[in-house]
């Protein structure tokens, strides 16, 4: 991907109920899968080149994004934050613990230059990259900065606006859902902020890779872009 696309290969995983939520509230996690679940995520944290996350699920989870597996916290990657108006608190524990695993945060030019300076004295790699017409991170020219940094792989975990950016956007090569048994309800968020699941399962552009594989309680399904 980085040789023939200039950009940076990108996984989308989603942690959905039954009924395609991935919290009871917006801005209140809630666990989806069970235990065995988590630590494949994790696994797939190990294998990746970088994390990405949009700014709304630092504010909502405020996230370690770390390999959790032991004697794996060495292989966390590179965690990478989307934020246009650079507006991740400075005592987020991305932020705090920007000097033991690496956060870099996405941002427009126009971002706050005090807080750039402040993040970047705690240790945070601030880049900036082009926006979009209504001041988003463009995240197009972000994965092709990406790549031009060594990033080859990168891992989006949340949120439900950035899953929908980035199929929008057509830059999702491969998806990773993780399915639990549970329904959560109509108050639940959607997985993708009101794009359906089926935008990935029974598109066109994916193809589901194997069987899906029961993980505890829980189902996992890979799809990989075809098209």
């Amino acid at each position: 991907s980085r040789h023939i696309k200039k950009r940076s290969y990108l996984t989308l995983k989603l942690a959905v109920s039954r009924d395609g939520k991935i919290t009871e509230k917006a801005g209140e996690p809630t666990p989806i899968t069970g235990e065995v679940a988590r630590n494949r995520v994790h696994l797939e944290r190990a294998q990746a080149d970088a994390i990405l996350v949009g700014v709304r699920t630092v504010l909502a989870d405020d996230p370690e994004l770390t390999c959790r597996l032991p004697g794996m916290h060495g292989r966390s990657p590179i965690r990478i934050v989307s934020d246009s108006r650079l507006s991740i608190p400075l005592t987020s524990k991305l932020v705090e613990t920007a000097n033991d695993v690496p956060v870099w945060i996405m941002t427009p030019p126009a971002a706050n230059p005090a807080t750039k300076t402040d993040l970047e004295a705690k240790g945070v790699h601030v880049v900036e990259c082009s926006a979009t017409r209504d001041g988003k991170v463009n995240l197009a020219d972000m994965l092709e900065i990406l790549a031009g940094k060594g990033v080859a792989h990168v891992l989006a975990e949340g949120g439900a606006h950035m899953a929908r950016a980035l199929m929008e956007a057509d830059l999702v090569d491969e998806a990773l859902l993780l399915q639990a048994p549970r329904n959560i309800g109509p108050q639940g968020l959607d997985a993708m902020a009101g794009l359906p699941l089926d935008t990935i399962r029974a598109s066109a552009r994916f193809k589901q890779r194997g069987e899906s594989e029961k993980l505890g309680t829980d189902w996992l399904a890979k799809y990989v872009r075809v098209r």
